[in-house]
């Protein structure tokens, strides 16, 4: 059944800077921060801007949600543009989130899809679980949410491209060094495709679970037009959380895109 959620108007309650180009909108958003769950998204609606989705990055009931946007485009620019006061609208939430349970996690997340990740942590750490966190991008400057994490995880592991903070590595390598030596109950993944393609194959040689939360362009949120399908599934309701047995099914996943258009393209 579809279901398409009417819009709702949230405001703009905070306005935090993360790293050059990255932005965090608290939202005062009660009707989404009751029943958001960590791994969905909503879309957002500015006048004069198309719609967007945008995974949650807080989910503080019964009344804040946040949402970080990186500026790549005129709607993510618009959006850098609000400030606290300003209005838009939302609906939601949508999708397959990340599930939530007591267990020995470990959460890798690579640039801004380290912000997903967030909440998630939280929770599981609410519920007595024990997280490990990777936190990944290719700069020191580019790092998001490392303080954040730092005050819930029971190990952080810092990492950068270019070494300039924490390990000198991209994030799948050093996820592929720390299997070498210990075991978790799940692994739970946001960031770049390409990234979560070696991600896919490193669980699947240490037999460990995986949950990765991938990022498609959509349209509808809510399963009607096909532009986020991979491999047949639609990632705004199949997804966006996916698990290592659906991910190993996808031969398209970090080779090919869909613009727009709906045309497939090569992931450079």
């Amino acid at each position: 059944m579809i279901i398409m959620h009417s819009r709702t108007v949230a405001k703009v309650v905070e306005v935090v800077c993360e790293a050059p180009g990255v932005k965090t909108l608290i939202l005062e958003c009660p009707v989404m921060a009751v029943k958001a769950k960590p791994g969905q998204f909503i879309m957002l609606w500015l006048p004069g801007q198309e719609e967007v989705p945008m995974s949650l990055s807080l989910i503080k009931p019964p009344r804040l949600i946040g949402v970080t946007v990186k500026a790549v485009g005129d709607t993510t620019r618009a959006l850098h543009a609000l400030s606290k006061g300003s209005l838009l609208g939302v609906r939601g939430p949508y999708g397959r989130g990340f599930t939530v349970a007591k267990l020995k996690a470990l959460t890798i997340g690579g640039g801004v899809g380290v912000a997903p990740l967030a909440p998630l942590a939280e929770e599981i750490k609410a519920k007595g679980g024990l997280v490990t966190a990777i936190v990944a991008a290719t700069t020191a400057e580019a790092l998001i949410f490392k303080e954040r994490f730092s005050k819930v995880v029971d190990e952080l592991i810092v990492a950068t491209d270019d070494g300039s903070e924490g390990i000198k590595g991209r994030a799948h390598e050093v996820l592929d060094s720390l299997l070498s030596g210990k075991s978790f109950d799940m692994i739970y993944a946001c960031g770049p495709e390409p990234m979560l393609f070696e991600v896919v194959k490193i669980a699947s040689r240490f037999k460990t679970s995986l949950e990765a939360s991938l990022e498609r362009y959509i349209k509808c949120g809510v399963g009607l037009c096909g532009s986020c399908a991979i491999n047949g599934m639609r990632v705004c309701v199949d997804g966006p959380v996916f698990t290592l047995e659906e991910l190993l099914k996808m031969t398209e996943l970090g080779k090919f895109r869909r613009e727009a258009s709906g045309r497939k393209v090569s992931i450079e």
